[in-house]
């Protein structure tokens, strides 16, 4: 098939809504070098005037089609790319690059994945677009690659890709207008969830291997596993997650009462650590894997700023500790911080328990009007600092009226009647903020 057939000239290219037809002329031309090298013209020919219909109705046509050239350059180096272009000709091809055309046109960063990880293309155009998955559903998928015999590096690794690739398809489905907002950043969340679960199994067997299973005794004197569990708190706990939001954790495992069972040499057994010790290197290996940046890049960034004692204390807690902490010297900001506490991942069980166990301390019976004091204070210092940085007027998060601000008059409200109405236990902003609203408690103005 000859280049002349799919030319197109400056004047067509600018009634599709190019401004540099230069710079899409230069496209073009490379998208048919492409498929000439594979003896593909004729694909060319029809796959050219889709792109170009489709960048035309995107967000921007010009964006569009230099990702959309760059996307095929990159796929086009990797095995099957036959395969991909007959997905793309087929009868919901056209309906598939004209969504692929919103990606590239609506989100650099999320294009930038794409060109990085091209067969994300191949998996996302044999998806029902139309249907969101569950938490469920993206673990298990998730988890299909992690064979037992790869090595540690080498599962992260897949487990990145994999979150890369569940990130364009949710960013995908926003663009296309396919899931409303909450739905988008609670699949965000549910990601997050996901990932952090097999991250944890991942480390937690890798430590396994080295130190034997942790152990602790029942009431009764026997011996049971110690489990953990990874609680989600800030975005991450209120299911509020956007595309590059860190993650605010803490781990929290059942008991330091025992000691893994160690591992076999020879004749004796060893690796035995105490529960604390193991845990400690169990919280510091996955936030260090979670939070490394590699080729294929990081999983999340996470912040265990939140925990109790802070940047001094151990990076893994008993049950029993925090206990303790909050019963004795629980703050009113903590009390705040944990409104959004949730269950994010490993063992459930103990999530709850630990969940039911903080829920005196953050919602009182009484009214609490002293909180009211502290928690200004608290904003009142952030204030202080955003004013001499002078960057209070453009903070959309720490700055007046930024995201921050609704945060603390909202929680303020809960902080107060929380104890007295269940219904305002809400975990998420914006729900709460509406709960708030239907009781009349602030106006539809404010």
């Amino acid at each position: 098939m000859s280049k002349q057939e799919i030319r197109y000239n400056e004047e067509e290219l600018s009634a599709y809504g190019f401004r540099n037809v230069e710079s899409a002329l230069r496209n073009i031309s490379r998208i048919q070098n492409i498929f000439d090298t594979i003896n593909r013209g004729t694909s060319a020919s029809k796959l050219l005037p889709r792109i170009i219909e489709g960048a035309s109705r995107s967000f921007d046509a010009d964006e569009a089609l230099n990702f959309f050239e760059r996307f095929l350059q990159a796929r086009s180096e990797l095995h099957a790319f036959d395969e991909c272009i007959s997905l793309l000709l087929n009868a919901e091809g056209e309906e598939s690059t004209e969504r692929l055309c919103k990606l590239f046109s609506g989100s650099a960063c999320l294009s930038e994945l794409t060109v990085s990880q091209p067969d994300i293309v191949d998996w996302l155009v044999s998806l029902k677009y139309d249907t969101p998955r569950l938490k469920s559903e993206m673990r298990e998928a998730m988890s299909l690659s992690l064979y037992a015999d790869l090595s540690i590096d080498e599962k992260f690794s897949s487990l990145r890709k994999n979150k890369n690739r569940e990130l364009v398809r949710i960013g995908l489905r926003d663009l296309c207008r396919d899931s409303e907002f909450t739905e988008s950043v609670e699949a965000l969340s549910d990601l997050a969830d996901a990932t952090l679960h097999l991250a944890g199994e991942i480390c937690y067997k890798e430590l396994q291997k080295k130190f034997g299973t942790p152990m602790e005794k029942e009431e009764d004197g026997k011996l049971k596993v110690c489990s953990y569990s990874v609680i989600g708190l800030g975005k991450l706990g209120g299911r509020e997650l956007n595309f590059s939001s860190d993650i605010d954790i803490v781990f929290v495992y059942s008991s330091t009462d025992g000691e893994t069972t160690g591992v076999p040499f020879g004749n004796t057994v060893t690796g035995k650590l105490s529960n604390r010790e193991f845990f400690c290197n169990f919280a510091r290996l996955m936030i260090s894997k979670v939070g490394d940046v590699a080729a294929d890049g990081l999983l999340y960034r996470v912040d265990l700023r939140l925990r109790p004692g802070g940047r001094t204390s151990d990076l893994a807690a008993s049950f029993e500790m925090y206990q303790n902490y909050y019963e004795s010297w629980g703050e009113t900001w903590e009390r705040q911080m944990l409104i959004k506490a949730r269950v994010s991942a490993g063992d459930r069980a103990l999530g709850k328990k630990w969940m039911q166990m903080i829920r005196p301390f953050i919602f009182r019976k009484n009214l609490d009007y002293q909180s009211i004091a502290e928690i200004r204070a608290v904003k009142e210092r952030i204030n202080k600092s955003l004013f001499e940085k002078k960057t209070y007027q453009n903070n959309v998060k720490l700055g007046y009226g930024g995201i921050r601000e609704v945060e603390f008059i909202v929680q303020v409200f809960q902080l107060i009647y929380g104890g007295k109405f269940h219904w305002l236990k809400e975990r998420n902003s914006l729900r709460a903020i509406h709960r708030i609203a239907e009781r009349e408690f602030i106006t539809s103005e404010e």
